[in-house]
């Protein structure tokens, strides 16, 4: 035992607790490290990409977390975000700032607590934002495709008759009567117009309506197309 302590091979009782010591000390410089110049970083960066999911959506293009905030702050302006959620996100970016200057170079356990619990609070409600933004932009885009789909409707209709009833429903029937009961048109035609017209009056709920396929225009074009022809042939 002697002979191996000599050699170096063994350590005695205070070496041993000197290393353990050692290795406790560099671990609590490892954790800290991973505290003050890891997890923060990956909380703005977790902030950061929510926040520029949602903006980029809204025709904004934001590169940098400081510009980020400053379009952050216009949809606050615009009622599209409360006070709250901008101030998270400041924090979180200041906070990476200081650390950056050295001006912060030590965060608690319950500082990283709370900043994560505020960050996922913020990417929830990013989230949400994005929702309602798609949402928008789909009833937008249904409106428009029922307006178009009405206007194809009395294109034709006037290609014929001198006459057009004034309202959308009346001017669907007379088209199911004069093209598609004809068969000039197919029926998929009349199915596109009683759709959109059912989904726009609000007696279809948007779940019971297929409306990828009027989304894409693909049923429009068909109906245009369809239309097209029935002029040429007039």
């Amino acid at each position: 035992m002697q002979k191996l302590l000599k050699k170096g091979k063994l350590y005695s009782r205070e070496e041993r607790s000197e290393k353990l010591l050692e290795r406790a000390r560099q671990k609590i410089v490892d954790v800290r490290e991973i505290m003050l110049n890891k997890i923060p970083y990956e909380l703005l960066f977790a902030a950061t990409e929510a926040a520029q999911t949602v903006l980029i959506y809204a025709g904004l293009f934001p590169p940098t977390p400081r510009v980020v905030l400053s379009k952050l702050k216009i949809l606050e302006k615009e009622k599209l975000l409360d006070q709250h959620f901008v101030d998270i996100y400041e924090e979180i970016v200041v906070m990476v700032e200081k650390i950056e200057k050295g001006t912060l170079s030590e965060l608690s356990g319950k500082e990283i607590d709370a900043s994560l619990r505020k960050v996922r609070v913020f990417i929830v409600k990013m989230e949400e934002i994005l929702l309602n933004l798609e949402q928008k932009e789909r009833e937008k885009s249904m409106t428009l495709a029922y307006r178009d789909s009405i206007k194809l409707c009395e294109k034709a209709l006037r290609s014929r008759l001198k006459k057009v009833p004034s309202t959308d429903y009346g001017k669907i029937l007379l088209f199911k009567k004069e093209f598609i009961d004809k068969g000039i048109v197919g029926k998929t035609h009349y199915t596109t117009l009683s759709d959109l017209y059912a989904y726009h009056k609000n007696k279809k709920a948007a779940r019971e309506l297929e409306k990828d396929k009027y989304l894409d225009r693909t049923h429009i074009k068909s109906l245009e197309l369809a239309i097209e022809d029935i002029i040429k042939s007039k």
